[in-house]
């Protein structure tokens, strides 16, 4: 019983004592509900962490250490120059020397503008929240969801790719009279607004408590969260994973066999 001392103020501890005064009765009853000492202080401080904001939280990383200054310059850098280089790309993709711009050209494209989008909107919150502290509520929660909206639309971008590839080999029997500019169109449009709106409604859900929300707030999760997002994320990516796996196994075959193909009336 001195261990249940240490853990509760005496108060506490003796109107419990009062309901009997024997110790061993009471630490049977503990025992066959399965409830511990330890168990009861880590919910309470569980409990105080997550309904409070430590405004220490980010003392470390604001410390003018060496690690620090140079995580912070390699972001700032990041955000500098990697956005004109992807912006390269995409001028090289619509103005090179390959005059037949493809779908699959110009959704590789998209996803160029997505991860520019990513720097400027998220990244450069993140070194804010770096410099600065905590942030409000309301940047928090529209950070976190265009953070997740940029990286579901970079996933579905990629697997749209993968798909119009296939479609080129296997289904399209006149590729030049396909409308690449409508469907990229179509497809990018479809994209942003269904990882807007999916991401948006699973935020919604969670009540903006998603772990990077709250450690952008500047409070700490010391209990496991149960997230609807992080259910719909893990969905999203099981599915592309999926989707890449078969299309590739498909495309990789029908390439082989081809090569087979050419290789044996080559002979003849």
């Amino acid at each position: 019983m001195k261990y249940l001392a240490k853990k509760f103020s005496r108060k506490t501890f003796s109107k419990w004592l009062s309901l009997s005064q024997n110790e061993e009765y009471i630490l049977k009853i503990i025992n066959e509900i399965g409830v511990t000492p330890s168990s009861i202080s880590r919910k309470m401080s569980a409990y105080i962490n997550t309904s409070t904001i430590d405004n220490n939280l980010f003392h470390a990383l604001t410390e003018n250490n060496l690690l620090q200054i140079l995580s912070l310059t390699l972001a700032v850098l990041c955000v500098l120059v990697c956005p004109p280089l992807l912006y390269s790309v995409i001028w090289f993709e619509k103005f090179g020397s390959d005059k037949k711009r493809t779908l699959i050209n110009k959704l590789v494209s998209m996803n160029c503008w997505n991860t520019i989008g990513y720097l400027i909107f998220v990244q450069t919150l993140e070194i804010l929240r770096f410099i600065h502290g905590p942030l409000p509520r309301v940047i928090c929660a529209v950070q976190n969801v265009l953070r997740f909206s940029f990286g579901c639309s970079i996933v579905l971008n990629a697997d749209a790719t993968l798909v119009a590839n296939y479609a080129y080999i296997f289904w399209l029997k006149n590729p030049a009279a396909f409308h690449d500019d409508f469907w990229c169109n179509f497809i990018s449009a479809w994209i942003y607004l269904m990882s807007f709106l999916i991401m948006g409604t699973l935020h919604t859900m969670d009540e903006f408590q998603t772990q990077p929300c709250l450690i952008c707030m500047g409070k700490i999760a010391t209990q496991e969260l149960e997230l609807v997002t992080m259910r719909g994320v893990g969905y999203i990516l099981i599915s592309s994973g999926l989707i890449n796996i078969v299309l590739h196994m498909r495309i990789s075959n029908y390439k082989k066999v081809r090569n087979t193909n050419l290789f044996v009336f080559k002979i003849i």
